[in-house]
């Protein structure tokens, strides 16, 4: 019961192409969110569409394309 564009496929069962159950269900889900505003109710299988960003706390330095990572050598 997802969403076209958010299914979940499996390789070995087949796929259904309609389902009274799942047309009434997105039927009041999709009148649920045209009165309080979209996205009020969405399935988990949609997931939350949070930007991707790179994880920078162990990041390390660039001592080939930063001059401000290169070694200081003191005499």
């Amino acid at each position: 019961m997802e969403p076209t564009g958010c299914r979940q496929l499996s390789r070995l069962a087949p796929v259904r192409t309609s389902d009274p159950k799942a047309e009434r269900l997105m039927g009041v889900m999709g009148r649920a969110n045209a009165r309080r505003g979209r996205d009020t109710l969405r399935l988990a299988a949609c997931g939350i569409n949070q930007a991707w960003q790179m994880k920078q706390a162990a990041l390390s330095p660039q001592y080939t394309t930063c001059w401000a990572d290169l070694p200081e050598v003191k005499a």
